[in-house]
């Protein structure tokens, strides 16, 4: 489980847009693949201002923190660099150092359920036999106006248990009247660029088919991750399995689902450069700034 270099980017990008505060839980150990003079930089190119009197935390525990030469800043550092109050690890057993022990997989207990304001996931769901019942859990663990960001794969490396489809993210949180839910695919090559980058990148495009979307056209060699970031609104629930497009009740289909699809498509959330306005945007992709392209390490 790791927090790369381009998510890195793609929090301060979250950040310039909402700024990150309140309880930040993450799924599992974070190796976070940012080191100090990497922070400095995404906070000028993103104009979100460093915090004053906060120690630089480097990590020494997390599993790959002493890779690429290591001195990279711990997970909590980088959350309250951000602005977050505070920062608390949940894994299915405390052995790990985790702050909370639980297993997503179960039954969530009451007293964890609305507790977050942001949820970060670096491929927990493809590391369980249950990943749809690890999500509604994640769901549950988040206030309303709370927010997740999830990283896992969709193809097969590094032999995850599961690999994932857009559609199988998007539907969830469009079933769940999610305020919003941005699929971006990125493209990589080997472990050094799925930690560091770059990462070649496209947004997932629902507005372009109405349905569970084309398959993309990978670059030769190339692997594929997928990167969601959804913020559940006042209204949002937890429980609703989605049904995929082709099966899917017309009536449900053609309102219900439509109607909180379209919303979500409508959301000012553009925070790399994509066209505002995507309705009737015919590409099922849509190209996004390479990620972590400059970014010093």
């Amino acid at each position: 489980m790791s927090l790369p270099a381009y998510i890195g980017e793609m929090l301060f990008a979250e950040s310039a847009h909402k700024v990150i505060k309140g309880n930040v839980g993450f799924i599992g150990q974070q190796a976070t693949y940012l080191r100090p003079n990497s922070l400095a930089y995404l906070s000028k190119a993103y104009n979100v201002a460093p915090p004053g009197n906060l120690p630089v935390e480097l990590d020494i525990s997390a599993v790959g923190s002493t890779q690429y030469g290591g001195n990279f800043v711990t997970s909590r550092y980088l959350m309250k660099y951000l602005g977050a109050k505070s920062c608390q690890s949940i894994d299915i057993s405390d052995e790990s150092g985790a702050d909370i022990a639980v297993d997503l997989c179960g039954k969530l207990p009451k007293k964890l359920q609305g507790a977050f304001d942001f949820i970060y996931d670096g491929s927990y769901l493809g590391s369980v036999f249950d990943p749809a019942a690890a999500l509604h859990n994640m769901s549950r663990l988040l206030r309303p106006g709370g927010r997740v960001m999830l990283l896992n794969h969709a193809t097969w490396f590094n032999a995850p248990y599961a690999i994932f489809s857009p559609g199988w993210y998007f539907d969830f949180f469009v079933a769940n009247g999610y305020a919003d839910c941005q699929v971006f695919l990125g493209f990589y090559r080997d472990s050094r660029e799925l930690h560091l980058g770059p990462m070649h990148a496209v947004y997932y495009n629902w507005s372009a088919t109405r349905s569970n979307g084309n398959v993309p056209t990978l670059p030769k060699d190339f692997h594929v991750m997928l990167i969601v970031l959804a913020e559940k609104g006042k209204q949002s629930t937890d429980d609703i399995s989605p049904v995929q497009q082709q099966y899917r009740n017309k009536k449900y289909d053609t309102t219900v689902y439509r109607k909180n699809a379209e919303r979500i498509v409508q959301s000012s959330r553009r925070i790399f450069s994509m066209p505002q306005n995507i309705i009737g945007d015919e590409r099922h992709f849509i190209e996004i700034p390479t990620l972590a392209q400059k970014m010093p390490f």
